[in-house]
């Protein structure tokens, strides 16, 4: 009688352990699924980014190339004239507007 009530304690004692390991395991299998996943998240963020500053380079690049390529020889040969009396204007503050 104390042989079968020590056995099922044990038995019951068991599950619950096997319960628990594999609650656990799947936890853990989770976590590690978790962090595989986001270092190649960042791995794949960081070949989107190295890219966008290629193509940002390359424009920048013919940008100052298109810049150069402007004279004023090709203005004027474009039309465009220098202009000879520039005016500057200022903005008044309404404050001043309103001193008396």
């Amino acid at each position: 009688m104390i042989h079968d009530i020590i056995t099922n304690h044990i038995k019951r004692l068991y599950c619950i352990l096997a319960i628990v390991f594999g609650i656990l395991f799947a936890g853990y299998m989770y976590f590690v699924n978790s962090a595989v996943l986001q270092v190649v998240q960042r791995q794949t963020a960081e070949d989107t980014i190295r890219d966008l500053r290629a193509e940002v380079s390359e424009l920048e690049f013919e940008y100052i190339n298109s810049k150069n390529a402007i004279t004023l020889t090709y203005a004027e040969s474009q039309g465009f004239i220098a202009a000879k009396d520039t005016e500057f204007i200022s903005r008044t503050h309404l404050g001043v507007v309103l001193d008396y």
